[in-house]
């Protein structure tokens, strides 16, 4: 027990010394102790006590209280090694000691030791943290009362490794490498996601926001669901065209559109220039200019009409597009007749009960209720409806929109 007690690097040596100079009876209990304690398994750091500031409060049996000094540095209490020592010194008076009696001892020392460990290391990270939080408010603080308009935001991670998948992790401890000395900096991988848990205005200021985020991994199922979904929408043939849809969906409009241009430059078939003019007319339309967006989405059904066959779906999904640019720009009669071409193809390419079938009912009834048709819309919406009903679940939006839409044209009936 006095190995605790002696500097890291000489405990190996004096272990050795303490062997050669005791009974060799006692050679079982060294074999015993010297694996898990001095080779290794347990690291000597983690039960040894030099230099350590510490303090006692009670030196009777079995007392196994953490005292940390918060102020100097963290300590298991020496407390621990007097009781330790005391039931060491026990078992030596027993009349007829023996080597199992050691053991045994050491044994449920261990078990004793494993314990502590754990509510030092839980009262050590809850202290850790709030020297963490500390050093970000000085931060912030300091940016606020330099930007008087500006809104700070702290974001508190939580990091539970038990809920990680154990061939993935994506963080690491870089403060034995960091630039700046002294900070406990953690490197995340650029595909760690957090869940945000709760958002609050702090009570000490009101331009001061405190975010809880838990870190989380591909075994989360509503990360799951969300990732497929991402995946389906922006699925494309390739990494660069996919990069490309999911710009549009976040909105990056400029990186998109550069994106595209350059794809367009090292385009190698007609199929892949008409696609690249579609998503460009598509992102014209999302920004807004119109006129832009209808040469492009032109250029593409150019192309895909010397290319497809008449009643190609494809063909369809482009009238429809510029009929909706046209409706955008309140060009309603241009948009019915670009509806109406895509209806027609789909009416011939698609079953019946196609969700695709369903838009081209519900583009046209929605194009004729600002024109005043409450009737034609009504009769379209209608059909939108039964069709979005034998095809979606009851409870999918869409079903809800197109019901909306009867209720409002109902009114004006």
């Amino acid at each position: 027990m006095a190995l605790s007690l002696i500097p890291i690097d000489e405990v190996k040596s004096q272990f050795q010394r303490l062997k050669s100079i005791m009974s060799a009876s006692l050679d079982d209990l060294f074999v015993y102790f010297k694996i898990p304690w001095v080779d290794g398994v347990v690291p000597i750091k983690m039960w040894s006590f030099h230099n350590i500031d510490h303090r006692t409060n009670n030196t009777s049996e079995g007392e196994n209280t953490i005292v940390l000094n918060l102020n100097n540095s963290y300590s298991l209490s020496s407390i621990y090694i007097q009781a330790c020592n005391l039931r060491f010194a026990t078992r030596l008076s027993r009349k007829h000691p023996n080597i199992w009696s050691f053991i045994q001892l050491i044994q449920s020392e261990h078990a004793r030791f494993e314990h502590i460990l754990i509510q030092f290391d839980t009262l050590y990270n809850r202290f850790h943290e709030k020297e963490l939080l500390s050093v970000a408010m000085e931060f912030v603080e300091r940016t606020l009362q330099k930007n008087p308009d500006v809104v700070g935001v702290i974001f508190i991670m939580t990091i539970d490794q038990s809920k990680l998948s154990t061939s993935n992790t994506p963080f690491a401890m870089i403060d034995e490498h960091s630039a700046v000395r002294g900070e406990k900096e953690i490197l995340f991988t650029m595909h760690t996601v957090f869940r945000v848990v709760e958002m609050k205005q702090t009570a000490k200021n009101n331009r001061l926001w405190e975010v809880q985020l838990t870190i989380t991994d591909d075994n989360d199922p509503q990360l799951s669901t969300l990732t497929n979904r991402i995946k389906h929408e922006v699925q494309d043939p390739t990494g660069w065209h996919r990069m490309g849809k999911l710009m549009l969906k976040v909105g990056h409009f400029d990186q998109a559109e550069e994106l595209y241009q350059e794809l367009l430059k090292n385009a190698s078939s007609d199929s892949e220039r008409a696609h690249i003019y579609h998503m460009l007319g598509m992102l014209k339309n999302q920004q807004g200019k119109y006129p832009e967006a209808v040469k492009f989405y032109e250029k593409s059904l150019e192309i895909k009409r010397k290319t497809l066959p008449e009643h190609d779906a494809s063909l369809a999904t482009s009238y429809n597009n510029i009929g909706l640019v046209y409706d955008n720009m309140g060009e309603y009669s241009k948009a019915l007749e670009f509806y109406e071409k895509s209806l027609k193809i789909r009416e011939i390419s698609l079953p019946p009960t196609h969700p695709d079938l369903a838009q081209s009912y519900n583009n046209i009834g929605m194009t004729y209720y600002p024109m005043g048709e409450y009737s034609k819309a009504f009769s379209y919406l209608e059909k939108a409806l039964g069709i979005l009903r034998k095809s979606l679940p009851s409870t999918h939006p869409h079903i809800k929109s197109v019901m909306n839409s009867i209720a409002a044209v109902k009114e004006k009936l």
